[in-house]
């Protein structure tokens, strides 16, 4: 069979129109969100499963590793049993547990952590550079460190609980300013403000705290010790799965100083209570939180022991695989020469439980697969059995592999009066030639149609009835001699084929641009072999009569854009020849376009403004709601020598936001930004948002003179 120059550039072009488009696929679906300019002040060091970022002005949580930098203004926030250690440019070191949420923010020589939920711990030892002082900020308290460890929790009702492990730190609640040092705790309550300090004078020494402990089976015998309390004491140990112990496990009364327990998986918190025989005066030590980690041996899947695997002349692709473990971040799968494992030959790193390798040659092989927890202070855990691989070089050729079309694909038969189908395979080195068959049963034993292609493609010229059809192929090693058939696959023929859209989506909600009248709409299908001219038809009407838009391209397109003004429409694509003759069609889809949010309206502080807060503590910002928004971005900013600075960036679900950070809030002109937002209910999409609207204001400190009422108007909040 003879092939055109036509032939051959059709056949090229469509492979580099596939190529293009799965590039900018897969670079569509890769796209992170960007940190735009805030500044880099450090870098998560390390993280237990799940950890997340939010950059500042942004809604979409995403994924962090190991390494990876960390800028101004960043949210930081940890899953169930998961952790993350960051460290900030001036060696400050923070490590959040479980279900913890945080705020970080550089201002001028300190850092301002904004702790949200859960717990932390927060270590100054060893800092240097410009960074004078951490401050975490948790509600209406701040909590000052110079030098030193520090620990701060919330239990379930909002109170916090805050130690100092070494050094001293100072907790100012509004009521006045409470310092504490080394072995020293406090609790702030949260609905009086009331604190209530204490030192810890019952000192504990192991387990130490946030230490994970595996155990090959599926409970631990676990230690505990504390240092001898001093005078006349009931000495109680305490075990919770809570940090607020308000679900405890073991509450028993010791004699001595240490204990032992048999614990299952999971994670506890321990501490010891003291109290006073005479007095009854109770004290505690500070709470230590502890994990034990089920060790469960990793059991191999495939290849299975002694497996023996073939090849021709390309070392074979083989798909390793094993169980799950619970505590593992990540695997290495080793390779040696050895049963015993002592000549290792090669070893790969998965996070998965499985690998694809096609570097392999012949040769026997005894792999296992070890275990990464990620955790440093946690020793080897055990890995898995040995299994033994075997790969051989056969002699036979493989038979060949069918590439298009796929399996139970159906051609229109209105396409093949006009267009042939190309039948095409993986090329195979060693052959130069195939043999094609076509039958109407599965073992091929009414051939419809039989040709030999010197290359890997073919195309089918005979015109076939309406039916269901299978296709193979075998390569010739010689005048006698063929592999083995390819794995038959079915095609059918029917009457119309149909184009299938993909964008818009059937009842998707689209916005028109920022200060735009339209929406510019990208229409996208599923683009077939129909060589014709293809209709994207757009219409108020499902008959779509009459039409509002209609766009005219040629095969191979599968794309174009059309700007669309507010309102409901369906949308279909239909696939004529020459002639005008409908070769294939659509259904039809329904989307909307909608128009872009309405500006908010400013309450307070308008534009013009003073606003006195001489005796306020408090500055509220408020405006109007906005139809259709479900979220509201307010920016504030302090003006200095004609240049303003950012001071706050909020997002709110309410009409009304309030800052109580007065260190921010000196004698100066203001101004604020307000923009609504429209987001999906997934948290994911930004689907509408409004126009930015701005307000300048000042703030003073005294009574206000010389007030011009004609632009300046004082509100006292």
């Amino acid at each position: 069979m003879r092939f055109s120059r036509s032939d051959f550039l059709v056949v090229g072009i469509g492979t580099a129109v596939i190529a293009v488009f799965a590039f900018l696929y897969y670079r569509d679906i890769t796209a992170k969100v960007q940190a735009g300019t805030n500044e880099l002040i450090g870098t998560v060091v390390h993280k237990r499963k799940t950890a997340e970022r939010k950059y500042a002005g942004q809604v979409i949580w995403e994924g962090v590793e190991d390494e990876v930098p960390l800028y101004n203004y960043d949210s930081i926030r940890t899953s169930d049993q998961s952790e993350a250690s960051l460290r900030l440019n001036d060696g400050t070191e923070i490590k959040l547990n479980e279900n913890s949420m945080i705020l970080l923010v550089l201002d001028k020589n300190q850092i301002d952590i904004q702790f949200n939920q859960g717990s932390i711990i927060a270590s100054r030892e060893g800092t240097e550079g410009d960074l004078k002082k951490l401050n975490i900020k948790s509600g209406n308290a701040s909590i000052s460190v110079d030098k030193g460890d520090v620990k701060l929790s919330q239990n379930k009702a909002g109170d916090l609980n805050f130690s100092v492990l070494k050094g001293g730190a100072g907790i100012d609640t509004g009521k006045g300013v409470t310092n504490i040092g080394t072995d020293q705790a406090l609790v702030l309550a949260k609905d009086s403000g009331d604190v209530t300090r204490y030192d810890l004078t019952v000192k504990l020494v192991s387990p130490s705290a946030d230490s994970y402990h595996h155990t090959p089976s599926e409970k631990k015998q676990m230690d505990f010790s504390w240092l001898a309390v001093k005078g006349e004491y009931s000495v109680f140990f305490e075990l919770s799965k809570d940090e607020a112990f308000a679900n405890i496990l073991q509450k028993k009364e010791v004699n001595g100083t240490a204990i032992s327990l048999e614990l299952e998986k999971g994670i506890y918190y321990w501490r010891v209570r003291a109290v006073q025989k005479i007095t009854k005066e109770e004290e505690y030590s500070e709470s230590r939180r502890f994990t034990v980690l089920w060790d469960e041996p990793i059991k191999l899947i495939s290849p299975a022991e002694r497996e023996t695997i073939t090849y021709r002349s390309t070392p074979p692709i083989i798909f390793f695989k094993w169980t799950k473990s619970e505590i593992a971040l990540s695997y290495r799968l080793v390779l040696a020469s050895d049963p015993l494992m002592s000549n290792v030959i090669r070893t790969f790193d998965t996070p998965q439980n499985n690998i694809v390798l096609d570097s392999l040659g012949k040769g026997v092989y005894y792999w296992r697969v070890e275990k990464n927890t990620g955790l440093k202070n946690i020793a080897g855990t055990s890995p898995s059995n040995i299994f033994e691989l075997n790969i051989k070089e056969k002699e036979l050729t493989a038979a060949p592999e069918l590439v298009y079309p796929e399996n139970a694909k159906k051609f229109s038969r209105k396409v093949l009066e006009k267009q042939n189908v190309t039948f095409t395979w993986k090329n195979i080195p060693d052959i130069r030639e195939y043999d094609f068959f076509v039958s109407k049963d599965e073992g091929f034993k009414d051939i419809v149609f039989s040709g030999a292609s010197k290359v890997n493609f073919l195309q089918l010229e005979k015109n076939l009835p309406n039916g269901t059809y299978y296709w193979r192929v075998a390569g010739k090693l010689g005048a006698d001699e063929s592999t083995d058939f390819s794995r038959a696959r079915i095609f059918g023929i029917i009457d119309t084929e149909e184009v299938k859209l993909v964008l818009p989506s059937d009842n998707a909600v689209l916005p028109v641009g920022d200060s735009q009248k339209t929406a510019s709409v990208r229409f996208s299908w599923l683009a077939s072999e129909i060589k014709g001219h293809y209709k994207v038809q757009v219409s108020a009407s499902k008959d779509f009569s009459p039409q509002y838009k209609e766009s005219i391209l040629k095969y191979s397109s599968n794309d174009t854009i059309m700007r669309i003004e507010p309102g409901s429409y369906y949308w279909r694509v239909v696939v004529v020849d020459d002639d005008d003759s409908i070769m294939a069609d659509s259904e039809a889809h329904f989307f909307t376009v909608q128009n872009n949010l309405t500006a908010p309206v400013i309450v307070s502080p308008k534009n013009g403004y003073t606003v006195n807060m001489s005796d306020k503590d408090i500055l509220s910002l408020s405006w109007s709601k906005v139809a259709g928004a479900n979220l509201y971005r307010i920016s504030v900013y302090q003006r200095k020598k004609g240049k303003e600075y950012k001071i706050a960036e909020i997002e709110e679900k309410g009409l009304s936001c309030k800052i109580t950070d007065l260190n921010k809030l000196d004698e100066s002109s203001f101004s604020w930004t307000l923009q609504a937002y429209e987001i999906s209910t997934d948290k994911k999409e930004v689907l509408r948002k409004s126009p930015l609207v701005k307000s300048n204001f000042k703030i003073t400190l005294g009574p206000v003179n010389k007030v011009d009422v004609k632009s300046l108007k004082v509100e006292n909040l």
